[in-house]
């Protein structure tokens, strides 16, 4: 992303429905699946921090890997105790060794156009994980949502759960949850694309701020976020949601697995 996006994204992300919520949904899930904290984790293309917090409420060690020093350098300034390494998703097997973590995060990482190869980048994340170790894999979700958005934050697909599932599977990972989420913005994200595609104007300035990540007024914003406490009661109690715009996976990597499985 562009330096506008980055220091748009520090200033929102503790505040906005959208990030509060992620963040509830992923911790919920990974108590129900960890027990009890493990010992390193690493969230891949870790932004500006924002996952942080969360993240180090279920590893006692958490590292922070990203290919802008600029993200970095905004992460740094909210504190904590995460080692932050500047470096790309492409090439993530070349900064630490087989084995080297309990725990993977990605959060909207794998969707954005400087990734080449989403199965490549997965195969190596496989190859960090011990036996055992759980992968978070959050992206957006269903092409017919593609909008102005996408272009904004250089997005360059969007996914089915079953993608990721059948890469997971063939790179050794026992899928634990594979839902979609934020099913109450599916309409209107999908009005949006439909008026996007009729648009004729498709240019993009990289310093205009991005509409979908203005914090609402709060009132909206409280609602908004009890009602995806909602939809998390029900993916908790249910296990998946059958729509949304973004997906999510939770999966344990097998003590048989084989990193580099294609």
């Amino acid at each position: 992303m562009d330096s506008g996006a980055y220091r748009q994204l520090v200033a929102i992300e503790d505040k906005h429905w959208w990030y509060i919520s992620r963040r509830r949904l992923v911790d919920a899930l990974l108590k129900s699946m960890i027990p009890s904290p493990l010992e390193r984790g690493v969230d891949v293309g870790c932004g500006t921090g924002a996952n942080f917090d969360m993240l180090q409420k279920h590893c006692r060690r958490l590292v922070g890997v990203d290919r802008s020093s600029l993200a970095l350098e905004l992460a740094a300034r909210r504190g904590g105790a995460a080692d932050l390494v500047l470096g790309d998703a492409n090439h993530i097997a070349q900064l630490f060794g087989k084995g080297s973590f309990d725990l993977a995060a990605l959060f909207t990482v794998l969707y954005h156009q400087w990734v080449a190869d989403e199965a490549a980048v997965l195969s190596q994340i496989s190859g960090l994980l011990k036996p055992g170790g759980v992968l978070i894999l959050c992206e957006p979700a269903f092409r017919c949502l593609t909008r102005r958005h996408d272009r904004q934050v250089m997005g360059k697909t969007r996914y089915r759960l079953e993608f990721f599932s059948r890469i997971l599977e063939n790179l050794g990972f026992e899928i634990k949850t594979a839902t979609y989420f934020n099913s109450i913005s599916f309409l209107p994200a999908w009005v949006s694309a439909r008026v996007d595609a009729a648009s004729k104007d498709k240019k993009i300035d990289p310093e205009t701020p991005v509409s979908e990540l203005n914090i609402p007024p709060s009132w909206i914003n409280n609602s908004v976020i009890s009602l995806m406490d909602a939809e998390r009661r029900c993916i908790t109690r249910f296990g998946s949601m059958p729509f949304g715009v973004s997906l999510l996976c939770l999966a344990r990597k097998k003590a048989e697995a084989v990193s580099g499985a294609r």
